[in-house]
């Protein structure tokens, strides 16, 4: 049975804020670092760090390897 959709403004995205390609694809950047943890696995430890990308709330916010993330985004790391 189809019920009736209560739109909520938070549900609809502005396209003048995305930059979309030919192909139907865009570019996501991320934002912020959110936490930074380790995922322990059977022989070794890999840091992570907790993402928060353009276009997504907050929880979506992915874990990504540390390393992968200081390689192509330098800018959201800042040393002490």
């Amino acid at each position: 049975m189809l019920r009736k959709c209560t739109l909520d403004p938070t549900w609809v995205a502005d396209l003048q804020d995305f930059h979309i390609n030919e192909d139907t694809s865009y570019v996501e950047k991320p934002l912020q670092i959110l936490e930074v943890g380790e995922h322990r696995f059977r022989n070794k430890v890999v840091l992570a760090v907790k993402v928060w990308w353009q276009h997504h709330g907050m929880e979506e916010a992915t874990w990504e390897p540390e390393e992968e993330m200081r390689r192509h985004y330098p800018q959201l790391f800042y040393d002490f």
